[in-house]
């Protein structure tokens, strides 16, 4: 008898319509299914559409996380659910967004279906020449010399650089670094020759390639010339290793030979020694020590500790493996980087990987608030009730619906309601004001900042509303 019921439950909250916040979607759910039926969730096609909707390209983790799907980690491109696809465009959507202005532009993407897809298997044939490529990196690096907006970035980074030697501090104090005090971005020399990707095709050579004019380049170009790059010894990757040491030197003041980003023996020893410095226990429990440690000061003045360990550890792993010392060892490892993002990707395990996992402690401990949510069971809330002190006789049920019947079921008297509901504009309007509730003489209320924790900050409220349970007297 209890199959039927299952059953029957299933398929009933399987049939259930979905609900939209934003109303340009109720015009813009038809055109959208229409889309996906036609493009049978492609996430590539998606990306395309998001793009001609927004008229911005949004990486692939980006409209991964916007639409809730789960990144295809090496095993095809993923595709997404209608749901999907309707919720991340509806997450999309400003304000003052309508279906009028965006229900042509998605229409006319469904059926230009067709000769995009031609497109793409163009773009995917295509194979770049060992000499385009290496016409393409000369006018890199000539374009980014003649770049006014990256002249000004390069000039004011290299002021503080210049201001740092002339200041008469001991160059040798990792903490004083300018890496250290403007913040490690001032080495991400991988972003700012990304940038230059973007404009160094002409509207011919795109055509040829198949591009169309909302098509990222970047990506593409970075795609296409890797194994040109990735020969080491050959012409493209020397020129490639110019246009890094160029960029550096702008940037730093710090000159890098040409011959030294182009020797792969020294440039994994400079990799292994700064990996195996950074991942050393010791190494790793000052971390944890420093980013724990409130004497030190704010999560500001913490951080900029762990960034003065990290620079010293990778300055020396460059002198250890005598490629450079102090902050030039820093430098070159940043052109490393840069190199072999270009190139592939670092190796996992090596220099780049090992820093970029203390900073995600960083990340984890300061920045990113993370909460785990709750399902909506009542086994659930009384387990967690009863590590917070629940006393043993009060205790959650499951509420079936509203009916007189259904609600015969639940014991009482109850002390509280938990509710999952969807937020409307209505809805959020009247909540907007926290002296409402505030003002409610013996009611205990927290606002909830964090997300996902709707099912604790329901519980905390429950519990401190009970009778003698915090709540002033409630």
């Amino acid at each position: 008898p209890e199959c039927p019921l299952l059953c029957a439950l299933s398929w009933k909250e399987a049939d259930t319509p979905m609900s939209f916040t934003h109303p340009a979607m109720t015009g813009l759910k038809a055109p959208l299914e229409s889309f996906h039926d036609a493009s049978e969730g492609n996430l590539q096609e998606i990306a395309e559409l998001f793009a001609a909707m927004s008229g911005q390209f949004l990486p692939p983790e980006i409209l991964c996380q916007l639409m809730g799907v789960e990144p295809g980690g090496g095993q095809g491109v993923p595709c997404a659910s209608k749901e999907q696809l309707l919720r991340g465009i509806e997450a999309a959507l400003d304000d003052g967004d309508t279906a009028e202005k965006y229900a042509p532009i998605i229409e006319a993407q469904t059926s230009g279906l067709a000769g995009r897809r031609e497109l793409a298997r163009k773009k995917e044939a295509y194979e770049m020449s060992e000499k385009m490529a290496l016409d393409l990196e000369k006018r890199l690096l000539e374009q980014m010399k003649g770049d006014g907006d990256l002249k000004e970035h390069t000039a004011k980074a290299r002021s503080v650089h210049d201001a740092w030697r002339q200041s008469g501090q001991d160059l040798a104090d990792s903490s004083l670094f300018p890496s250290v005090v403007m913040g490690p971005m001032v080495l991400a020399f991988d972003r700012i020759l990304a940038v230059a990707h973007a404009t160094v095709l002409t509207p011919a050579e795109r055509e040829g390639m198949g591009l169309t004019p909302t098509d990222d380049p970047v990506s593409f170009l970075l795609t296409k010339m890797e194994k040109h790059r990735a020969s080491t010894g050959g012409a493209v990757a020397r020129a490639q290793a110019e246009r890094v040491a160029w960029i550096a030197n702008e940037v730093t003041g710090t000159p890098i030979s040409v011959e030294t980003l182009s020797n792969e023996e020294v440039l994994g020893r400079v990799d292994a020694d700064t990996a195996a410095g950074v991942k050393e226990a010791a190494f790793q429990d000052k971390v944890e020590k420093v980013l724990n440690d409130v004497s030190l000061g704010t999560s500001d003045d913490r951080v900029k500790v762990v960034e003065g360990m990290l620079a010293s550890a990778v300055a020396a792993g460059a002198s250890k493996a005598g490629a450079a010392d102090g902050y030039a060892g820093c430098v070159l490892t940043a052109c490393v980087a840069a190199l072999s993002a270009e190139r592939g990707g670092a190796a996992e395990g090596g220099a780049a990987d090992a820093v970029r996992q203390v900073r995600r402690k960083i990340g984890d401990r300061f920045f990113r608030k993370k909460w785990l949510p709750l399902e909506s069971n009542p086994d659930i809330f009384n387990a967690l009730g009863a590590q917070l002190g629940l006393p043993p006789h009060v205790c959650f049920h499951e509420v079936f619906g509203l009916d007189p019947d259904l609600l015969a079921m639940v014991p009482s008297p109850s002390s509280a309601v938990l509710v999952c509901f969807p937020l409307t504009d209505s809805y959020k309007a009247k909540a907007s004001s926290t002296e409402t509730l505030g003002s409610v003489d013996g009611l205990y209320f927290m606002r909830q900042t964090i997300p996902n924790a709707c099912g604790t900050v329901g519980l905390i409220h429950a519990f401190a509303n009970l009778a003698g349970g915090g709540g002033g007297g409630g």
